[in-house]
């Protein structure tokens, strides 16, 4: 047990880097502005916290006018396994397969239970931090709302520890048993955006089923498909009775009691069967392949150089390569030009006429407040991903050839906005046309799409100036290019700041008279400044930093 108890801390250092953080911040004290930047953004996450409060608390509030608050609990229950289910088993593959040190624990006397039990419960662990920000809300205003006693509270925290296990287990049995018959090691990345498209699929699935029973934004409506004979509830007590459990427990303490304690020991004896029989296969599917680990893709510069008749062009064939040739940088780009159409079309279609996200948003709805609402989603979904502020990392290893070909970096910083701004376009067609069928105003629609797209463009202009500064070339995998660093962290930084000026420009703009051409124009130039703006600052900026950066 001593030995197993090793292992862990050993793993969970690695895979929650306590080792670096403890080295770097603590006895070297280097770079300590990084926790500090960490804290001020969890602060910025206070307000989006505040309006999943009031979102539950809505929810709850109408389904407690109809006699079913308990639907609440259903949905949160079913939501977080429905969670671990499908984004644990891309967890599953890359922390049992794809980490690091994934194949170093092989020499050593451990047994292969031993390592997939450690694994599991780093795993785990990452999940129920992960369900803790959405799910713990709703489920603490359905105490506060409902006034649940310390007994719901005290059953709350071992239903919370517990909603992982039978999922992780069954995501974990198919993973085993995929890397144990087939060889798709060097496909991991393939298997990052099958778990992505898995989401998305899940969500237009529960949208088709909820849109057919009719006007579900009605709550009287939605708790009848939650709880009465037929819906939810019943198919949730059929093909996954544990749900129900969990349920059950939080409801009434004294009667399911029973109900709590058989889901946390049926979530137990899953996992323990999933470590006991999958040991076998864990080390088997991880030797699959001869040990070796996923090389890298050639880089594309050498097939195009010579078929471009211009250097922008080559550059920009090199660029659009870099990110359409690893699936991962893809599902970076498109993953957000999916989820508007599931999220916010998709209802409407399906509810027809005077259903939907149309006939709220179409109700007296400001011009003004329409335009800036869509370049909002814009640059969400198009400004704020990783193809901007990953411009430079992802080249990787290869960056060197970037400082050693014949072209400037004036060239190649131009070929990697642009294809920013592909994305960028996409997303401002999608909200555009989305919002066109929505409000039939064509000028607002025009306005959006051209606002949206000079308002992205400096997003992602700062994006590539962040990544320009503080490059992650050393990665391993292309998530850690994607992931690593805090680029992303500053461009939210940016996107917190931007939306609380415009808002606060537009208040007073609206109380000093102007009207909605004057205030639009006077953006549009202020937008133009600025993309020109930090465009001289990222020419200068790489001026030295292409010859400095190590690569």
């Amino acid at each position: 047990m001593k030995q197993w108890w090793a292992l862990l801390r050993v793993i969970l250092r690695g895979q929650f880097a306590l080792s670096v953080l403890r080295d770097r911040y603590i006895r070297k004290q280097e770079r300590l502005w990084e926790p500090l930047l960490t804290l001020f953004f969890l602060l910025f996450l206070v307000p989006l916290l505040l309006v999943l409060i009031e979102i539950y608390s809505a929810v709850y509030l109408a389904l407690d006018r109809v006699g079913q608050p308990e639907a609440l609990l259903t949905a949160l229950v079913v939501g977080g396994q429905l969670w671990v289910l499908f984004f644990g088993f891309i967890h599953l593959i890359g922390q049992l397969y794809f980490v690091r040190d994934a194949e170093a624990l092989l020499p050593l006397p451990v047994t292969p239970r031993q390592v997939l039990g450690a694994r599991l419960v780093g795993i785990w662990i990452g999940q129920v931090v992960g369900l803790l920000p959405c799910f713990l809300t709703g489920f603490l205003v359905y105490g506060v709302l409902g006034g649940e006693g310390l007994p719901y509270y005290l059953m709350l925290v071992p239903m919370l520890m517990a909603m992982p296990l039978l999922p992780l287990a069954l995501s974990g049995a198919i993973v085993l048993v995929l890397m144990r018959v087939t060889n798709i090691r060097g496909q991991q990345s393939w298997w990052r955006v099958l778990g992505s498209m898995s989401g998305i699929l899940v969500l237009i699935g529960f949208q088709v089923a909820a849109n057919s029973r009719g006007d579900w934004k009605d709550p009287e409506v939605a708790g009848e498909w939650l709880t009465q004979p037929g819906g939810l509830s019943d198919m949730i007590a059929a093909w996954f009775p544990p749900s129900q459990w969990a349920v059950e427990s939080l409801v009434s303490f004294q009667e399911g009691a029973g109900f709590g304690s058989l889901f946390v020991a049926g979530g137990i004896l899953a996992a323990v069967i999933f470590v006991w029989l999958g040991g076998s296969l864990y080390y088997r599917g991880l030797t699959a392949s001869g040990g070796k680990k996923q090389s890298r893709e050639k880089n594309p510069l050498s097939r195009r150089v010579f078929r471009s008749r211009s250097l922008f062009r080559t550059m920009l064939a090199r660029e659009w390569q870099l990110v359409m040739g690893t699936p991962v940088f893809i599902m970076d780009a498109v993953f957000p030009l999916m989820m508007f159409p599931a999220m916010v079309l998709l209802p409407s279609l399906l509810g027809g006429e005077g259903n939907g996200w149309g006939a709220a948003f179409s109700a007296n709805v400001s011009p003004l407040v329409a335009v800036w609402a869509g370049v909002g989603v814009v640059v969400l979904m198009g400004g704020v991903n990783g193809i901007a502020f990953s411009a430079i990392s992802r080249e990787g290893e290869f960056f060197y050839l970037s400082k050693v070909i014949p072209v400037s970096w004036q060239i190649q910083l131009a070929a990697k906005w642009v294809v920013t701004l592909v994305f960028t376009v996409i997303s401002a067609l999608i909200v555009s046309a989305g919002q066109l069928w929505l409000l039939g105003a064509p000028v607002v629609t025009l306005w959006t799409l051209v606002t949206s797209i000079l308002a992205a463009s400096f997003v992602n202009l700062c994006g590539i100036l962040f990544d320009l500064i503080s490059p992650i070339l050393d990665w391993q995998i292309p998530q850690e290019a994607m992931r690593r660093g805090f680029n992303r962290l500053w461009g939210l930084f940016l996107l917190f700041g931007g939306a609380l000026v415009v808002l606060m420009f537009n208040v007073l703009a609206v109380r000093a008279g102007l009207s909605f051409t004057v205030i639009q124009v006077l953006w549009l130039l202020v937008l133009v400044g600025l993309n020109m703006g930090v465009w001289f600052s990222l020419k200068r900026t790489a001026g030295f930093r292409y010859q400095r950066i190590e690569g």
